[in-house]
């Protein structure tokens, strides 16, 4: 059942990467390495900001364990579900309306000067993220009913989500660029963001709510649970959240200038196909029969269920990150190299991509080994682990970014990520040497 799970979402991993992929390849053929892709780039900092706070606060790796622990009480689990997606969309409706009313304030303390050097690229970095934005309360209510899928092994509907999400933003992309430019890019994120993760998956998550009544009842013990376990995905920064704002915030500091922020943007796009294809694939469906084992206290059991799995995905990667690293240059010329991607972009691209490859196995192993610590309602050490990692990584970013430009910044964040995957493996096996 486990292997069916991961072949159902990788296949579906790998039609969502072939799609998004094909985004980055007419991103890429219509606005190049140019200061409109810089600042369709970093528009995404101040989003992925909010999302961190409302979305991240309702992942599935919080919010299954309860759930799933409710099974024998109907009517406790859909309390739980009612109080959590309605506190969940008042906290959100709030932090986005003061994210959209302040944006341009926070967006020239978070910009360097390739973003707010120019008020043209700026006032378009201030669009975007403003239509961006409300993407993140339709990623909230998803993770909430991709979450309720999950904990009855359901994976039918959850699978489609990053599939319908990119096919509309390519429909978006091709239809209404001559006439929105950029725009239509953005506007097709908000698109796929509704029909994707919120209609789809209400209709695959709808058969296990009975039913629904607004409730917002702050003393629910289950709701608080919640809570405390949320708080540190909240106030801690995941591996993947502190690398997609790491390389835009020391990105559009460095002196490459125009460019760069967008280099590294399309170069960690390759390096995130192999973890998501991989990585993803093995973390999503197995962690339900981690927490199974999780609440029976199997600590050895979990280890016999990923670690076999942990191994395999290893080698694969391993040898995709040899032959990327060997053959980069043609790489990035077959995927961008035409109309606005011109040599100079490739070349830029591949300074950013040599720096990021040592990477790729640690990214891979800290979404993967995280689940163990998921899987027995511990959300505090991997996000203390990751804000760990990302502060000892910080002087790297500035040292290496102003030595040797854009593959210091790409490196930093390898480092940053192989940090993390040796204090996770330090962490479990702490945990488990005392006995647990």
């Amino acid at each position: 059942m486990i292997i069916r799970a991961i072949l159902l979402v990788f296949s579906s991993n790998l039609l969502a990467k072939i799609l998004g992929f094909i985004i980055t390849l007419i991103f890429a053929a219509k606005v190049g390495t140019t200061s409109a892709a810089d600042a369709y780039t970093f528009a995404f900092v101040l989003p992925d900001l909010v999302n961190h706070i409302i979305a991240g606060s309702a992942l599935s790796i919080s919010f299954i364990p309860i759930f799933q622990g409710l099974s024998g009480d109907v009517d406790r689990q859909n309390r739980f579900f009612s109080n959590v997606f309605t506190v969940g969309t008042a906290v959100s409706f709030a932090v986005l309306f003061i994210a959209y009313i302040f944006a341009p304030i926070l967006l020239r303390v978070l910009a360097g000067s390739s973003i707010t050097g120019e008020e043209a690229v700026f006032s378009l970095t201030v669009k975007l993220t403003r239509i961006v934005l409300p993407a993140q309360l339709f990623f909230f209510w998803g993770s909430l009913f991709i979450g309720v899928q999950h904990a009855n092994k359901q994976y039918k509907h959850t699978s489609l989500a990053a599939v319908l999400y990119n096919l509309l933003i390519i429909i978006f992309a091709v239809s209404l660029y001559n006439r929105l430019g950029i725009e239509a890019f953005a506007y097709g994120i908000l698109s796929g963001a509704f029909f994707g993760h919120v209609i789809m998956q209400f209709i695959g998550a709808k058969r296990f709510l009975h039913s629904y009544k607004p409730q917002f009842d702050l003393r629910n013990k289950d709701l608080r649970l919640w809570f405390y376990n949320t708080l540190p995905l909240i106030f801690g920064l995941g591996v993947t959240f502190s690398n997609e704002f790491t390389f835009r915030f020391f990105g559009s500091r460095l002196e490459e200038g125009q460019g760069a922020i967008a280099a590294l943007s399309y170069s960690y796009k390759i390096v995130m196909i192999v973890v998501v294809l991989f990585a993803n694939s093995v973390a999503s469906p197995v962690f339900p029969f981690l927490t199974q084992k999780a609440n029976a206290k199997d600590y050895k059991g979990m280890e016999e269920v990923l670690m076999p799995i942990y191994l395999r995905v290893l080698c694969m990667i391993g040898a995709i990150t040899v032959f990327l690293y060997l053959f980069a240059p043609l790489v990035i010329r077959i995927l961008f190299a035409r109309n606005a991607f011109d040599a100079e972009s490739v070349e830029i691209c591949t300074r950013a991509l040599t720096g990021y490859l040592p990477g790729i196995i640690g990214l891979s192993s800290v979404i993967i080994l995280s689940r163990l610590f998921y899987a027995i309602k511990d959300t505090k050490t991997p996000l203390l682990i990751s804000t760990v990692s990302l502060i000892l990584s910080l002087p790297f970013y500035k040292i290496l970014g102003d030595n040797i430009g854009i593959t210091g910044i790409s490196l930093s964040t390898s480092i940053f990520s192989l940090i993390a995957t040796l204090l996770t493996l330090y962490s479990w096996y702490s945990f488990r040497r005392k006995g647990r």
